[in-house]
This record gives structure tokens, C-alpha cells and sequence, in this order.
């Protein structure tokens, strides 16, 4: 399964993420396809680890974890992983979650009249130059995967929560909490699948 623009993003252009990905990582890490049970995906209401029950709340975001290389066998990212921004912005927040840190990012606007737009990479471990304030730039690392040895027992994969949104009113970022993201009238939540800018495939469970 390829994917296909998404009409609620602003940004027309292709992010490049997962290339770049690859590029600053291991050499032998060559991503043919990103990998999906179906609850790591946007609006899941299902685990994918654990007792796999159901979550109390849709999934705000894309949890990116497994891929699959040329040869068809599949790998799951590592510690080291590290992560490129998505597009030319600015660190607003940085806040804890269950697994490490989280980064909130606003980007620049396309023009003044495209709405705002947001991106949120939880389970972070934020490069040492990364502070609120730091503007980024697009394919810049700014994290790594923070993984703590206390999930491998729950059957959780070092991987990376994105949730990506909208805005025409601006953000209550010193008030913005994992509890208050998805209940925020002003942001809009979008699926964050299309800026992986890369085949996917989603197994069936």
C-alpha cells in the first residue's frame, strides 16, 4: 500500500523523512516499506502491546516502529534512532511522557493564509542543543528514541509516537499536556501517515 496526499496538510511538499532517516543512521538500515499493526495506527482504539485491550482514548497519533528491508525481513528501530525534523519550524515545547520525553514543534507557514501546523514526537530523547525556542530546520536530527528497559517486559518496541495537527487560533503551549491534546478546541489532529513520505504496509493484526 503507497500513500497519497493528504488534503488537510499545508505543506505541499514532500518531507523526505524516512530518506533522511536512513541517511543518519546505520548503513545497513534500508527502510522498503514502513510496517503498521493496525494499533499503532491514527484513531486506533486497540493496544499493540501488553494485555492489547483497549485504549481509553482514539490514539492521537502513528506509533513508527517497524519496517521492512529489500529482502522482505522485518527490523524494529533502536535506542540510537535518530530522528529528523519534519519541516523548518521551532521547538515550543518540551514535556515528559511514560517513556522518555516529548518535543512539540510549530513550523513556518506556508503563506498567511495556510493555518498553523504542529508536530509532536513523543518517547524522545532530545539532542543536547535542543531547547524551547530552537528553530530547526527540515531533515536537522533533533532526537533520539528515549527507551527505558521497564516496556520490554509489557511487549512494547523502542519506537516513535508522531501526532501532527492544525491551528488557526494560537496554542496554550505552556498549558499543552498528553491529557489536554486531543480535548484543544483550537487544534485540529490529522493522521500523520503521508509525512513518512514512504511506502507502508499495515498487517492485519
Amino acid at each position: 500500500m503507497s500513500q497519497s496526499p493528504h488534503p488537510k496538510f499545508p505543506f505541499p511538499q514532500k518531507t523526505q523523512f524516512t530518506r533522511t532517516l536512513e541517511e543518519n543512521n546505520r548503513k545497513d538500515m534500508i527502510i522498503s516499506e514502513w510496517i503498521f499493526k493496525p494499533g499503532m495506527l491514527f484513531k486506533s482504539m486497540d493496544k499493540w502491546w501488553g494485555d492489547r485491550k483497549q485504549r481509553t482514548i482514539p490514539h492521537e497519533g502513528l506509533d513508527l516502529c517497524l519496517y521492512k528491508d529489500p529482502q522482505g525481513t522485518i527490523h524494529s528501530l533502536d535506542s540510537q534512532t535518530r530522528i529528523p525534523a519534519l519541516f523548518n519550524g521551532r521547538v515550543v515545547k518540551i514535556m515528559k511522557d511514560f517513556l522518555g520525553l516529548t518535543m512539540v514543534m510549530e513550523h513556518d507557514p506556508v503563506d498567511e493564509s495556510a493555518p498553523g501546523f504542529l508536530t509532536i514526537f513523543g518517547h524522545a530523547n532530545p539532542a543536547k542543543d535542543m531547547h524551547v525556542g530552537r528553530r530547526v530546520k527540515k531533515g536537522e536530527m533533533i532526537c533520539s528514541l528515549s527507551w527505558p528497559d521497564k516496556p520490554k517486559s509489557q511487549g512494547l518496541l523502542p519506537h516513535l509516537h508522531i501526532t501532527a495537527g492544525t491551528f488557526f487560533s494560537e496554542i496554550p503551549y505552556d498549558k499543552l499536556t498528553w491529557k489536554v491534546i486531543p480535548a484543544t478546541p483550537s487544534l485540529t489532529l490529522i493522521d500523520p501517515l503521508p509525512l513518512l513520505d514512504w511506502p507502508f504496509e499495515i498487517l492485519k493484526s
